[in-house]
């Protein structure tokens, strides 16, 4: 099947793949998700996990998350890092809702860049003295996240608008560009 908005080729094997579970056994008590076990509608190469609750089909303005891995704040658990304080935030609203969908980008380390770019950056912010953003910059890089797989997962669960979690105000413009109207929640 192909993706109308993104033009991705997908394809869903049913209802059979997906599993009911509670987001990371590690925090159990934060909330109760269906999660798909694996993610057939996206190519190989894709590493994004869904987590959802309640019922989104023709929802309107679904609370939704999409968060990008973290190496430092997930396994190393750094102080400085928000990416935890996010992610709990996420799945604790979501479940407080009862109603919305997070998306967890596995392969989308440092904005894209992948892991090994992350880790000079880190270096150039310490030593230049720069925020992440200059740091990239000052190396080259680019955000590079590619949210079509996204949508597509948007798209899946017939998802027609989202009320999106985010600092980032310019992740809503990625929604608006496949006509999926979508609004600020700031953490």
């Amino acid at each position: 099947m192909r993706n109308a908005r993104t033009g991705i080729e997908y394809s869903v094997k049913g209802s059979s793949w997906l599993d009911r579970t509670t987001a990371w056994s590690r925090y159990m008590d934060v909330a109760d998700f269906v999660v798909p076990t694996d993610n057939p509608y996206l190519t190989p190469t894709e590493y994004y996990t869904v987590f959802y609750k309640g019922d989104l089909r023709d929802g309107e303005n679904v609370l939704t998350r999409v968060q990008s891995a973290c190496v430092l704040g997930r396994i190393w658990g750094l102080d400085d890092c928000d990416c935890n304080r996010q992610l709990l935030t996420g799945f604790r609203l979501i479940e407080r809702e009862q109603n919305g969908l997070f998306v967890y980008c596995s392969d989308d380390h440092g904005k894209g860049v992948g892991l090994a770019n992350h880790f000079r950056t880190l270096v150039v912010e310490k030593f230049r003295g720069l925020n992440e953003d200059d740091a990239r910059a000052y190396l080259g890089l680019k955000d590079a996240r590619d949210y079509k797989p996204v949508i597509v997962i948007t798209d899946h669960f017939g998802v027609k608008g989202v009320r999106l979690l985010t600092n980032n105000e310019s992740k809503l413009d990625i929604f608006r560009k496949y006509s999926i109207p979508a609004e600020q929640v700031s953490f």
